[in-house]
């Protein structure tokens, strides 16, 4: 080394040990917290696990960038020219094990350029995610640009030979659906969404048992309020009943399987945000051919609120949409078939008996609050999806999907590349556009609106922001639709991801 360098490194290594004296003290903490939480638990390292001396820590990290276009229609709700957005997420992922002990932290940046498209619908990175505990920073949210810091998950888990226990922000799941998720009751993917290799974690508790080859039980309390920038409704008569409000906020499920040859049978108990739920699940396979069906069957909550677009409707004098509390049921029956080594084949059918059951009412139905908070991105009732996959190249695939409504008909055709460019590298290009007939325009704003708003605007009681903001509302909830995935524009997307 140079003379010169000498000194820089010189000055530089006390800082550089006090540096690794830090970690190692973060690490000591983190191993202390999880054998304490052993300790109380009584839990004991499996055989398997109890020859393995110390702590084992691992940092890691993945950088996704992606960039969207939208290439709208003639149409009022649409933007009257092209648009482009671009979001940055950074993850880090910090994991400590210490025999059956395992804590797990997820320290996420995510930043964006706003545009015209619900970016939600093709990336889900877990902003906006509803958390019990607010570990959220907003950066900066300007109409140019939002930048939120953010813990997407931040658990301990102790595991032993038939008892497991999880507490902390973590990721949810339940059901095998690939395209429909009538079992997963907390943030699931929709099918679009490009990029989902982590789930967005909750505020949960979990414990989990084993037995023999194959059984096991789960019992998880989630917290899924509504997220964040939502209108939260209800219309109970008793608003200050801080028992209902927790548990409107709340999804526990108790999930029990078994396996029966090559079957395996799940059962599923949940409370809803106040919904009962009842669902059922089989996976197993005949010959080549992979084959799924899962169900529920929901008693909403007789108190839940009605649409949000009730809102809407009063300022224009309308009456409202009642609320619909029927018991409603969500099936689905899928297959996977590989019909040669480098191609595979996967289809479902699909009912939801809580969507619209005319077109006229899928901008109302919209409004539901099981689509603002993601549990239901469909609008209709009757849905059939199919999806081909093959690999052109070992380090490049290609994907082929159509989701349809059958009783429109409407349908969403999505075209993608996925090329692995190095070990740690993926590029991802594609996009989706919607098949069917286009909504028509809504009516003029009637008089007896009109007439009072420009008035109102006249005398400056209101802007012309704001007036041009209710002509805007007017078009939403008015808006004669003859299709449903043929509302949607065409978006292009593409994504670069890096690991390290």
């Amino acid at each position: 080394m140079s003379a010169v360098a000498e000194p820089h490194r010189t000055a530089w290594a006390p800082r550089r040990r006090a540096g690794l004296r830090g970690r190692a003290a973060c690490v000591a903490a983190l191993r202390a917290l999880l054998l304490l939480l052993g300790a109380v638990l009584g839990l004991r390292p499996s055989p398997a696990r109890a020859a393995e001396p110390g702590a084992n820590f691992s940092l890691a990290g993945d950088l996704k960038q992606f960039f969207f276009a939208t290439l709208p229609y003639d149409h009022p709700l649409m933007p009257p020219a092209p648009t482009g957005q671009g979001l940055f997420d950074l993850r880090l992922k910090g994991d400590l094990r210490a025999g059956p002990l395992r804590a797990e932290l997820h320290p996420v940046l995510t930043a964006g350029a706003p545009g015209a498209l619900d970016g939600a619908r093709f990336v889900q990175t877990g902003a906006g995610v509803p958390q019990l505990v607010d570990l959220n920073l907003s950066l900066t949210d300007s109409a140019g640009l939002w930048a939120q810091a953010r813990v997407d998950r931040l658990h301990v888990a102790a595991k032993g030979a038939h008892l497991g226990v999880d507490l902390g922000r973590q990721p949810v799941s339940f059901g095998r659906g690939l395209f429909f998720t009538p079992l997963d009751l907390v943030s699931p993917f929709s099918p679009t969404v490009i990029d989902s290799s982590y789930k967005p974690g909750v505020d949960a508790l979990r414990v989990d048992a084993w037995w023999g080859a194959s059984g096991q039980a789960s019992l998880v309390g989630a917290w899924a309020g509504q997220p964040v920038g939502s209108n939260k409704t209800s219309d109970t008569s008793d608003p200050n009943d801080d028992d209902r409000a927790l548990l409107d906020d709340l999804v526990a499920v108790a999930w029990a399987q078994q396996g029966l040859g090559t079957w395996d049978l799940g059962l599923l108990l949940a409370l809803n945000h106040n919904d009962k739920v009842l669902g059922l699940s089989a996976s197993g396979g005949w010959g080549p051919v992979g084959l799924r069906a899962e169900g529920t069957l929901t008693a909403p909550d007789p108190k839940a609120g009605a649409p949000a677009i009730n809102e809407l409707r009063a300022i224009f004098g309308e009456d409202p949409l009642p609320a619909d509390r029927d018991p409603f049921t969500r099936a689905l029956v899928g297959a996977d078939w590989r019909p040669g080594p480098r191609t595979s084949l996967s289809a479902e059918l699909y009912r939801q008996g809580m969507g619209a059951a005319e077109a006229d009412d899928y901008l109302a139905e919209a409004t539901d609050p099981r689509v603002s908070r993601g549990e239901q991105w469909l609008l209709g009732r009757v849905y059939g999806a199919v999806a081909l996959q093959h690999e052109l190249r070992p380090t490049l695939q290609s994907n082929l999907s159509l989701i349809s409504n059958l009783r429109d008909p409407s349908a969403l055709l999505g075209l993608g590349l996925g090329w692995s460019v190095a070990d740690n590298a993926e590029v991802a290009l594609g996009g989706y556009a919607g098949l069917g007939a286009r909504p028509g325009e809504a009516p003029p704003l009637p008089a007896r609106v009109a007439g009072p708003a420009t008035a109102a605007e006249a005398a400056g009681l209101i802007s012309a922001e704001e007036r041009a903001a209710l002509r805007q509302a007017w078009r939403t909830s008015h808006t004669p639709t003859e299709s449903e995935l043929g509302l949607s524009p065409t978006t292009l997307y593409a994504q670069v991801r890096t690991y390290f």
